[in-house]
């Protein structure tokens, strides 16, 4: 009984100094970018990794950030560009859209804006920007009909792509935080761990 007593203990211990790391220490996490710097308050990182287009597509769903599933990125504005430019990453990457259904209405195929058009036979749509570099997008051989960016490493680097190319992407994730307990929920769980060890001691050393 006495070495149960100790091993509750010990592992409240563990889970309490556990939660208090995770909770304070420095971590590679997604960038907000925040509605005091004009921002959405959605969350962006790159994915590394040769992933083709539709690849990416799936992948995105499957990973989450403070309770909200992410998806393969849309960019709406200028500001939005250059926000993942200069803050996420200068890698060329997936994003959402594709003309695959139709031959020049380029559509978001993921995210709020999915299924909206934002270029449509070279007009951009109302509430949207289409960022191509020059000459693009061009379907070059007929095959082109996925999105990437930073294609070059500066602002008007859309360029439309063959599917089964291979690249990193940008994942993004809308901003509601209260699915997932925080810091201070997880240590007020590891305090009622802790507080069932310190009464199985009590009851074996007969105490109230």
């Amino acid at each position: 009984m006495q070495r149960k007593v100790r091993v509750t203990l010990a592992a409240a211990t563990l889970a309490i100094l556990a939660v208090g790391l995770w909770a304070t220490e420095g971590r590679a996490v997604p960038v907000q970018w925040s509605s005091g710097g004009g921002g959405n308050d959605h969350f962006y990182d790159f994915i590394p990794g040769s992933f083709a287009w539709a690849g990416a597509l799936a992948d995105a769903p499957t990973k989450s950030h403070l309770g909200q599933p992410g998806y393969l990125a849309t960019v709406t504005s200028g500001g939005e560009d250059t926000f993942i430019r200069t803050s996420v990453t200068t890698s060329t990457a997936w994003l959402s859209g594709s003309d695959a259904a139709t031959e020049a209405d380029w559509k978001w195929m993921a995210g709020p804006e999915a299924g909206q058009s934002f270029w449509i036979s070279g007009v951009t749509q109302p509430g949207f920007v289409a960022l191509w570099g020059p000459g693009e997008p061009n379907n070059a051989l007929g095959i082109e009909h996925v999105l990437h960016m930073n294609f070059h490493a500066a602002p008007n680097s859309w360029n439309d792509m063959f599917a089964g190319s291979t690249y990193g992407y940008i994942i993004e994730f809308n901003q509601n935080q209260g699915s997932v307990p925080q810091p201070a929920a997880l240590l007020l769980f590891g305090a009622g761990l802790a507080g069932v060890g310190v009464r199985a001691w009590r009851r074996h050393r007969g105490k109230p």
